[in-house]
């Protein structure tokens, strides 16, 4: 009888190891064709420039904090160097510019798919892509701060806004973006300045696929520059906040713009001093350049000029 109850006890174990094993297969198949709830794209002109890479990490920060940046290349999705799937990450870089096209391509894999625009992108459309409700568009001086909580008000705020534009779709669950998300994002930009000094003097050819950095090819500057000036200021400390340090100089000095593959440029608008600074006069004869002066000494310096009959309206300052 003893033997009895223990074979049987034996096929009761059996027999539900089965049913569990056929309950788990059921599901994983379920789950490989189920759709993934939704995707992002990130859709900048240069895929290395500064306002590219802060909305990349914000939002890789916000919703996979840990993975490396994803490139859509045409119809080739890229990561750390190897071809994957659309749905290997929520995130996805591109240049692409024909987000018609994409969301075709991309839709049947999820249940939506959003994107988020640097304003300013030349796009393959009729009318203004910041009118669809699955577009949000985001413009450079957003992405702009000059210190730690600066930085924790610019992510807060444009995870707002990305909160309040997809609300029509992420309003079954209001819990989808919280603080603790946040905070990652702002650890994942702090990690991407300092990688940012690390890949500064490495060859261009190199990139950075964790944050999608691209080497400085020893210079300093790297492909960093404009809306990121501000992340620097926050590690080097610096006094004035609209100069960055020079390591080699032990200097201060302003990154004077964006910098873009194959020598190319953004040139970015001056603004008015963060803090109070000693005022400097520029003397001059009529007719001997002084407006040029003026522009001049925007470019070096990144801040405003006026005069003293303030025709621009920036005298007082």
């Amino acid at each position: 009888r003893a033997r009895e109850r223990f074979d049987k006890k034996n096929e009761d174990q059996t027999t539900q190891q089965q049913q569990e094993l056929v309950q788990l297969q059921q599901q994983l198949s379920e789950a490989s064709t189920q759709k993934a709830p939704f995707h992002i794209i990130q859709v900048s002109r240069y895929s290395h420039e500064g306002s590219c890479l802060v909305l990349t990490n914000w939002l890789m920060g916000l919703f996979e904090a840990e993975k490396d940046v994803a490139i859509l290349k045409e119809t080739k999705v890229e990561q750390n160097g190897r071809e994957v799937g659309i749905d290997a990450t929520i995130v996805t870089r591109t240049t692409s510019v024909d987000l018609i096209e994409m969301y075709q391509n991309i839709r049947p894999k999820f249940e939506e798919v959003f994107f988020v625009v640097s304003k300013g992108v030349v796009l393959n459309l009729s009318d203004d892509p910041c009118t669809y409700k699955n577009v949000l568009c985001v413009v450079n001086e957003e992405l702009q701060y000059n210190n730690q909580d600066e930085m924790r008000a610019m992510v807060r705020t444009l995870t707002e806004k990305f909160r309040k534009r997809f609300q029509y779709y992420f309003a079954k669950n209001p819990t989808w973006l919280v603080e603790d998300n946040e905070l990652k994002a702002i650890e994942r930009l702090n990690a991407m300045i300092m990688a940012k000094e690390d890949m500064a003097h490495a060859p261009m050819d190199v990139i950075d696929s964790h944050f999608g950095i691209q080497g400085g090819g020893g210079n300093q500057n790297g492909t960093f520059g404009g809306s990121v000036d501000a992340m620097e200021l926050s590690i080097v400390g610096a006094g004035n906040e609209d100069a960055v340090k020079d390591d080699q100089s032990n200097s201060y000095r302003r990154r004077l713009s964006i910098a873009l593959p194959n020598g190319g440029c953004e040139i970015t608008w001056p603004q008015p001093p963060k803090q109070h600074i000693q005022t400097a006069y520029a003397a001059s004869y009529p007719g001997c350049g002084a407006r040029m002066s003026w522009n001049l000494i925007e470019a070096l310096t990144g801040l405003w000029t006026g005069d003293d009959w303030d025709n621009n309206q920036r005298g007082e300052r």
